[in-house]
């Protein structure tokens, strides 16, 4: 299954790493994990960067709301699937797995 993930954020700094962390633990990988800055102020971005490097694609877009920054996600996706996570919850380690059993063939 190749499965976007996509993380708007705002001003999570001190959460979001543990949103990634859940992706990244995976039983079955996801493809790409997209975290979407909605124009914060506390350093979201730089700190996602600076953790994750390249396994997170950062990008960042005036305050717009989190409509927009899943939209901005979206389209920069790759991904035949798209799942959503907020940047202050987590997933199981199974929901790809899970997500991937589900579809629809």
């Amino acid at each position: 299954m190749n499965l976007s993930a996509i993380l708007p954020t705002y001003n999570r700094r001190a959460l979001i790493s543990r949103a990634v962390e859940s992706v990244l633990a995976h039983t079955v990988p996801v493809n790409e994990i997209i975290a979407v800055d909605d124009g914060s102020t506390d350093g979201t971005a730089e700190a996602v960067q600076s953790q994750f490097g390249p396994r997170v694609m950062v990008l960042w877009q005036p305050n717009a709301e989190v409509s927009e920054a899943r939209n901005h996600g979206i389209h920069a996706a790759r991904g035949e699937w798209i799942a959503f996570l907020d940047s202050d919850d987590s997933w199981l380690p199974s929901n790809s797995a899970v997500l991937s059993a589900c579809r629809l063939r």
